[in-house]
């Protein structure tokens, strides 16, 4: 997304170690908004912008770095289980420092494994 600016708004990618948060908001019923200006790397550009254009922002960021990216922590800690399991890696301080798209890709490659093991499932 690009707006008619010279100063634009850094997002880091949602990694595992923020689902504690994302439960906590869950909780209490409260919006992800927290957690998404947590992913921000620049948060005083906010500042610089208007407000049309900050909510234009965050909604697209929302979709592309929430939207079925957010797992629970009960789901976080079965996916990473099942990771390590399959030799991904021992500790869990380094799976949860993975950015998701890396971690959804081990889990889809760890689906394919899965079913080719079992072709008649």
């Amino acid at each position: 997304m690009t707006f008619d600016r010279e100063s634009y708004l850094h997002f880091r990618e949602i990694c595992p170690k923020d689902f504690y948060f994302a439960q906590l908001l869950r909780n209490k019923d409260e919006s992800m908004l927290p957690l998404l200006l947590r992913t921000l790397k620049n948060p005083e550009e906010l500042d610089n912008w208007t407000m049309s254009q900050a909510q234009s922002a965050i909604e697209w960021a929302s979709e592309e770095l929430l939207t079925e990216k957010v797992f629970s922590v009960e789901d976080w800690l079965t996916t990473a289980f099942h990771l390590c399991k399959q030799r991904w890696g021992p500790e869990m301080d380094w799976l949860e420092t993975q950015p998701m798209s890396k971690v959804l890709t081990m889990v889809s490659i760890l689906e394919d494994f899965a079913k080719a093991q079992n072709p008649d499932k």
